[in-house]
């Protein structure tokens, strides 16, 4: 018998999908959508995260996620998958993260990487 517990939260929607310059993971600052990085949106993202993975109640110490919010409400992969690591290292929760493309996959193993090499803490990081 498997066992679970089910969260859903809602997404915040953006107008257009995100643009990146070409090979490069940092959005174009010029472009509207550079909202979604603002405090406000972040922290919301991150405070629902948090409220998701913090379950007293739950006896499971993995999550299971994906890239919720980047699909028609184009959210931002990157941005997401940094949220979602951050609420789960806050939580102690080993996240289990399910995506299919192969490029982004190669792009979260170098972050991965770059920040354990680096020491990063999530209080460092939430903190950029």
């Amino acid at each position: 018998m498997i066992r679970s517990h089910l969260t859903c939260f809602d997404a915040l929607p953006f107008p257009h999908p995100i643009k990146s310059k070409p090979g490069s993971l940092v959005p174009d600052p010029s472009s509207r959508q550079f909202l979604r990085y603002q405090y406000e949106s972040t922290s919301r993202e991150l405070k629902k995260a948090l409220t998701a993975f913090s379950l007293s109640d739950c006896e499971f110490n993995r999550i299971g996620t994906g890239w919720w919010g980047c699909g028609a409400f184009n959210g931002d992969r990157q941005l997401k998958f940094i949220i979602q690591w951050m609420a789960c290292s806050a939580t102690n929760r080993e996240m289990i993260f399910h995506i299919t493309e192969t490029d982004y996959i190669a792009q979260m193993e170098k972050l991965v990487a770059l920040a354990t090499n680096k020491s990063m803490t999530v209080l460092w990081v939430s903190e950029m």
